[in-house]
C-alpha cells in the first residue's frame, strides 16, 4: 500500500508515517484482490476474497488483525472478513462498502460489462474497456460536481458536437485501458454483484462511513446495514460533491473518521 519511490501507493493521503493509518505505529498488510491480474477467469465473490486474506495471514502466522480498513469493494471484503472470520478481526471500517449490490448499480454495472463483451467481440478490447469506465466514472461522481468543472456550451467543429466533459472521461478512459485487461475487468465488476452477506452475523464492532451524495451505495443501503449488524456499529455520514469517490478525494474528513475509529487500537 505505501508502494515505492517510483510508484505511489493505493491510499497514500491515508496510509504512511503520521497519517491517519500510522506505519510507524502499526504494520499494514495489502494485497492484490483475486483476478486483478486477469490470470484467473472464473466466477470470484468478496468472500472468496476474504478468505485468500485469512490464507495469507495463515502463512504469515499473523492469528489476529487489529482492524479491517477498506473502502467501496474492499468494504466489501471487510464485511465478508468479519462475516466469516470474526474471531480472526478486532474491528472493522467500512467506507462505502454494503451488504449486497443495490439493484440500480448492478444494472449499471451489467451494461458495462456488456459494452466490454461487444468490445472483445469486434476486436477493440481497449476502446471498450476505456468507454466503460467512462460510463462508471458518472456513477462513481455526481451531477453536481460536473456542473461546476464542465458548466460550459457544447462545442460544434467540423460538423461534430463534443461537450465539456468528453476530454475529461476519455482521459479516465484511456489510463484505465492501458492499466487492465478485459477479463479483470469483467471479472471483479461481477464479483460487486455477488455481494451477499447477513449482517446479523457481524458481530464485530464496526464503522460504517457513507456519503450521502453516494449514488452506487446509497445512504439507505448503508442506514439499513448498521441497523442489521450484530454487534456495536456507528454510522459516519459525510457530504460531496465527489460522491462514491469521496474515500479517495475527501482526505480530511476521511482521516478525521479513521483516526476516531483506530485511535484506541493498541
Amino acid at each position: 500500500m505505501a508502494g515505492d519511490a517510483a510508484t505511489p501507493g493505493w491510499w497514500p493521503a491515508q496510509v504512511g508515517p503520521g497519517r491517519a493509518i500510522d506505519t510507524t505505529r502499526r504494520r499494514v498488510l495489502a494485497l492484490d484482490w483475486l483476478g486483478a491480474d486477469g490470470s484467473l477467469d472464473a466466477p470470484i465473490d468478496p468472500a472468496d476474497q476474504a478468505d485468500a486474506l485469512v490464507a495469507v495471514l495463515d502463512r504469515l502466522g499473523i492469528a489476529r488483525l487489529d482492524a479491517f480498513v477498506g473502502a467501496s469493494y474492499g468494504a466489501m471484503v471487510g464485511l465478508q472478513f468479519a462475516a466469516r472470520h470474526g474471531a480472526r478481526l478486532q474491528r472493522l471500517v467500512a467506507i462505502s462498502g454494503a451488504h449486497r449490490p443495490h439493484p440500480y448499480a448492478s444494472a449499471w454495472r451489467a451494461l458495462q460489462r456488456q459494452v466490454v463483451a461487444l468490445g472483445r467481440a469486434e476486436g477493440n478490447v481497449s476502446h471498450a474497456l476505456s468507454l466503460a469506465r467512462q460510463w462508471a466514472m458518472l456513477s462513481y461522481r455526481t451531477p453536481e460536481e460536473f456542473a461546476r468543472r464542465f458548466d460550459a456550451p457544447a462545442d460544434c467543429a467540423s460538423g461534430q458536437v463534443r461537450t465539456a466533459a468528453e476530454d475529461y472521461l476519455a482521459h479516465c478512459g484511456r489510463r484505465y485501458a492501458a492499466r487492465w485487461c478485459s477479463t479483470a475487468f469483467l471479472r471483479l465488476s461481477e464479483s460487486i454483484d455477488l455481494q451477499r452477506v447477513d449482517p446479523a452475523g457481524i458481530t464485530v464492532p464496526t464503522t460504517v462511513v457513507a456519503v450521502a451524495e453516494d449514488r452506487l451505495v446509497p445512504l439507505a443501503d448503508l442506514q439499513a446495514l448498521v441497523e442489521g449488524l450484530g454487534g456495536p456499529a456507528r454510522l459516519r455520514v459525510l457530504r460531496s460533491e465527489f460522491g462514491h469517490d469521496a474515500f479517495l478525494k475527501e482526505d480530511t474528513a476521511i482521516a478525521r473518521v479513521l483516526r476516531e475509529s483506530l485511535g484506541d487500537v493498541a
